[in-house]
């Protein structure tokens, strides 16, 4: 009967092993798929442009203080060309994304066991959400392995302490603040399960755990003074960001995870295992790490994470935005996990292959109609552009903050324009339509927005608005987000579009 036992153990280790391979497998072919097949868009766009820059003038230049410098770091050692390819550009955040896959595993399996592990992992392979954030060339991917990765560590490093782990939490922990700010919040959460933990099972404070965090937060010392030094622009490069509401925080815990079915069941999951926890204290006085404690700590690092943003938008700083959540999205996928497993054995393996198929078919529907963008525009006012019939304008609204205004042109700089003549025209509020000359030239126009509205003093000097026909419908502006452009009706002769 042992043999027998040890037998059919060792075959489903073997099994979950191959799950576990072709779910990496998968997750690779997810992130890889066409991952320089899309256009960059603004926030990439100023990946590339920081990474391009001497060191020195990087560091402070306005637009990318609100992150810092690691994922740069990493481009100028992956690559040196001035223009790198857009699937260069990505390829950190899909390798960051690809290693999360076993991270995951790594981090259900020690605080829920090996079933969990394996599910987590085919979630995170297969989420829409993170294989979005693993193809952009930004360092969102970073912050989730980070987290992830130095959450697994912290569980280890009370459970058995040892000076590499104090080591190893301590290194991994300061990268994820070096790839942005928001992995305080996973520290957070990390130091009140520790403390809530001791003070529950009244033991005596361990000094490794101690000794990981204070020495994690020295590393992060010259970044914090950074960041402290230049606090006014990081803050206005987040004024974008709408004030919270409490529907988005609920939003944005939805797009985390796998939409509104999936809160309802993080919280009737929460309830099981805070119930399941108490039946279990009342048989055994020692609830140790192991059982409901690791899975206490995902619950702490999702609370830090998510709460924390509220926390923070709500008392000055809006911050609510899916991306800086991305930290919460695993333990936001572990704990029903979990709980399913503590249901039945067999639960966590019907949510992972419906989660795989449903994410397969988001993937292939991404793929099937990619967004227009910057690359797409460029092309366009390559093609249409005639020097003697039509003039392309760039317009802006001259009133980006100081030290921003590259952000306006720094797309033509990664996709330059090859058209013999265009202008640019700063858009201020009040103005005058004489204060352009350019909108009294006799040709058409294509007019290039960026976060400006000349349409009033278009209309003012005379201009008319031509509008493009698409699929039967008539649009009066294509949208290349950030841009839009806007088709202008020469004073006489035939039309722009001609």
């Amino acid at each position: 009967m042992k043999e027998t036992i040890a037998l059919g153990t060792s075959a489903a280790r073997r099994l979950k092993t191959g799950v576990l391979i072709g779910l990496i497998a998968l997750g690779t072919a997810l992130r890889f798929m066409d991952l320089g097949g899309r256009s960059l868009w603004l926030d990439e766009f100023c990946t590339w442009k920081v990474s391009r820059m001497p060191w020195n003038e990087s560091i402070r230049w306005g637009p990318e203080l609100t992150k810092p410098p690691l994922y740069q770091l990493t481009l100028r050692v992956v690559s040196r060309e001035p223009r790198p390819s857009e699937l260069v550009l990505r390829l950190p955040a899909a390798v960051c994304g690809i290693l999360l896959i076993p991270v995951a595993y790594w981090l259900g399996r020690s605080l829920a066991g090996e079933t969990v592990g394996v599910a987590l992992a085919g979630l995170v392979a297969a989420s829409d959400f993170q294989i979005v954030f693993s193809q952009e060339a930004r360092s969102y991917s970073m912050l989730a392995l980070g987290s992830a990765a130095s959450t697994a560590l912290w569980f280890h490093l009370c459970q058995d302490g040892g000076w590499k782990r104090v080591a190893a939490y301590a290194l991994t922990l300061a990268l994820t603040f070096h790839t942005h700010y928001l992995a305080v919040l996973t520290a957070v959460g990390h130091g009140t399960w520790w403390v809530f933990r001791s003070a529950m099972q009244q033991s005596k404070v361990r000094r490794a755990p101690m000794v990981g965090l204070l020495s994690a937060g020295l590393l992060c010392v010259p970044m914090v003074v950074h960041y402290l030094m230049h606090r006014t622009s990081v803050l206005q490069g987040l004024d974008w960001i709408a004030l919270p509401t409490w529907r988005s925080a609920l939003d944005v815990m939805q797009r985390i995870s796998f939409g509104p079915a999936w809160i309802g069941i993080l919280a009737l999951s929460v309830v099981f295992l805070v119930w399941s926890a108490r039946r279990e204290r009342s048989h055994s006085a020692e609830s140790g790490l192991n059982g409901q404690g690791g899975l206490a700590l995902a619950g702490g690092v999702l609370l830090s994470n998510w709460v924390g943003l509220i926390l923070i938008s709500f008392l000055g700083q809006p911050a609510l935005i899916d991306r800086y959540a991305i930290a919460a999205s695993i333990p936001a996928m572990l704990i029903p996990l979990a709980a399913a497993r503590r249901l039945d054995a067999r639960l966590p393996w019907l949510v992972l292959s419906v989660i795989v198929a449903v994410g397969v078919l988001d993937s292939a529907n991404r793929w099937n109609g990619p967004e227009p963008g910057f690359r797409e525009l460029s092309r366009f006012l390559d093609e249409h552009a005639r020097p003697d019939r039509v003039a392309v304008v760039l317009a802006t609204d001259g009133r980006l903050p100081r030290g921003w205004e590259a952000m306006e042109r720094i797309a033509f700089e990664y996709y330059p324009l090859h058209v013999a003549e265009w202008h640019e025209i700063r858009v201020r509020v009040p103005s005058d339509p004489q204060d352009h000359p350019i909108f009294y030239d006799p040709r058409g126009l294509l007019v290039v927005l960026f976060r400006a509205d000349p349409v009033p003093l278009l209309q003012r000097a005379g201009r008319r608005i031509e509008t493009w026909e698409i699929g039967g419908q008539h649009l009066t502006q294509l949208l290349f987000s950030p841009y839009r452009l806007l088709k202008v009706a020469p004073i006489a002769g035939p039309s722009a579009g001609d």
